[in-house]
């Protein structure tokens, strides 16, 4: 739901001005259907909605501005090529202002023309538009204190002069994520360049977002209303694959790396073993297997069903990706996502089930936490740091499996893994109220600082209660650079209530480990 929405300005570029753009895949920009009121008077701008979000000309706003309590002067540098924006000062026309509105959806690309404020540099969101940069209107409220107001009921935007800019609650959130080819041995290829990324709504199916992936197959949108949502992703010679994701406010929603799979007319064989997330070993119960086209479905048409009582599976589907829903009499229904090439055969598919676990000493509530991930690197450490009754802290890792308070186990390395894969799964047995924190380091590129391979590792983890539910799921975000450290969540537990927070912050560790969570 839009709630505050931000307005983007440009500014009129005249023919001296020189265009500081990067280089960056275009992303949509569509004409602005919602009213502007600007001290209550509706006027009517040349405006474009990208990525969920309005723009507006800046030449415009100060046009409009000028006489008021709130108003700038605008005038460019040719010396320093630059923009020069001065508090209080009265705006001077240059002709041009208040052009006829946009009618045709065109592309927009990130600007980084030099921007000053009252003599200082000023750091503003900005996109360039045939000629002209826009910049959001929030940062302008924000450097000239004007109030901004977003009313959704009227598709109304409202800018006050005479009340002070107030910043936003977050309601707006990000998608982060990569493109990869998927080969017929089951290593991951190269990054597919310039494939496209829609952003659709999941109740009407309308385009919100398009853009395309950069030289690294990344993509990366920001401000878009907190909702669910699906991505359509497609390329030149590989199958569109659809994606049903949640954005969340103020957070960025890693989506899991896309394996986009070759046109084939061929099945492929997707193999694999069910495991224990529990013990490590596979589960020879009998475990039904439904299997969705699409990533991290919930829903929608079955392709086939199997059910497998030998710990192992092999079914042939056709060519794409695939989300598949394990389940099992004594165990948690849980999810994973496999790819299928046509013509090929790729194992290591591994399907992790845990078995329902109990709820901690005197009936407290448990959690349990599992870790997995690709081929490479063969070893990422799960790390659980949290609090003990008598005020203490303690560090769950390889070196130390287990904390005991009072006789009781209250939390446990249950399995670690150390040649690919996973799982390595933690359990809090009993939840102590304080904080705990959980990362996820590279011990395989311990001491690197150059290595991308976490980010590249395809970890993913998943949340458990003992109540019988996958609660939070996590993917390693693929954008950031180098990294060997994951801080993935804090869980909050006060009265025996918790709350999981999302962390997402990536970083280095060369200490073997022994040192992870020592801050907290």
């Amino acid at each position: 739901m839009k709630k505050a929405l931000s307005i983007i300005l440009s500014l009129a570029m005249i023919l001296s001005f020189t265009l500081m753009t990067v280089s960056a895949a275009p992303v949509q920009a569509v004409p602005t259907a919602s009213t502007v009121l600007v001290n209550g008077e509706n006027v009517a701008f040349d405006a474009y909605n990208i990525a969920g979000n309005n723009y507006f000309k800046l030449r415009d706003l100060a046009f409009i501005l000028n006489g008021t309590e709130k108003q700038f002067s605008v005038v460019y540098d040719e010396v320093l090529e630059a923009i020069n924006l001065t508090t209080g000062q009265p705006y001077v026309p240059i002709g041009g202002e208040m052009a006829e509105g946009a009618t045709e959806i065109k592309n927009a690309v990130p600007t980084t023309q030099p921007i000053y404020k009252d003599g200082e540099p000023a750091e503003f969101t900005a996109y360039n538009i045939e000629g002209y940069n826009y910049f959001r209107l929030r940062d302008i409220g924000a450097a000239f204190n004007f109030g901004v107001e977003w009313v959704e009921d009227l598709n109304t935007i409202v800018v006050d002069t005479s009340i002070g800019y107030t910043p936003e609650a977050p309601n707006t959130g990000r998608i982060a994520g990569q493109v990869i080819e998927a080969t017929a041995t089951g290593e991951d290829g190269d990054p597919i360049s310039g494939a496209s990324v829609e952003l659709r709504s999941s109740a009407t199916g309308s385009a919100i977002v398009t853009m395309s992936t950069d030289d690294d197959g990344r993509y990366f949108m920001e401000n878009i209303n907190i909702g669910n949502y699906y991505l359509e992703v497609s390329a030149t010679g590989f199958i569109t694959e659809l994606f049903y994701i949640e954005v969340e406010a103020g957070l960025t929603t890693n989506v899991h790396r896309l394996n986009a799979v070759p046109t084939s007319a061929e099945s492929g064989t997707v193999s694999g073993s069910i495991i224990n997330a529990f013990t490590g070993g596979t589960i020879e119960d009998a475990i039904t297997l439904v299997f969705r086209r699409g990533i991290d479905v919930g829903g929608g048409e079955v392709v086939t069903t199997i059910t497998t009582s030998d710990g192992n599976y092999s079914v042939a589907l056709a060519a794409g990706n695939y989300t598949v829903t394990a389940s099992g009499s004594g165990y948690i229904s849980s999810t994973a996502i496999v790819v299928s090439f046509g013509g090929a055969t790729l194992d290591n598919q591994n399907i992790v089930v845990s078995p329902v676990f109990e709820s901690g000493v005197d009936g407290e509530g448990s959690l349990r936490i599992v870790l997995t991930w690709g081929e490479r690197p063969y070893d990422l450490d799960s790390h659980l740091v949290g609090p003990t009754p008598d005020g203490g802290r303690f560090h769950i890792w390889y070196a130390g499996k287990t904390t005991y308070y009072g006789g009781d186990n209250y939390a446990n390395l249950d399995v670690d893994d150390t040649s690919s894969y996973g799982p390595e799964t933690v359990t809090i047995n009993v939840l102590v109220d304080g904080e705990y924190n959980y990362f996820i380091h590279d011990y395989s590129n311990n001491y690197s600082s150059t290595s991308t391979a976490l980010r590249d590792s395809g970890a993913t983890i998943r949340v458990l209660s003992s109540e019988g539910n996958v609660i939070r799921t996590f993917n390693v975000p693929t954008s950031g650079g180098a990294s060997t450290l994951w801080h993935v969540f804090r869980i909050t537990v006060a009265n025996g209530q918790y709350t999981i927070t999302p962390i997402n912050e990536m970083g280095f560790n060369s200490s073997g480990g022994s040192t992870v969570g020592s801050d907290y």
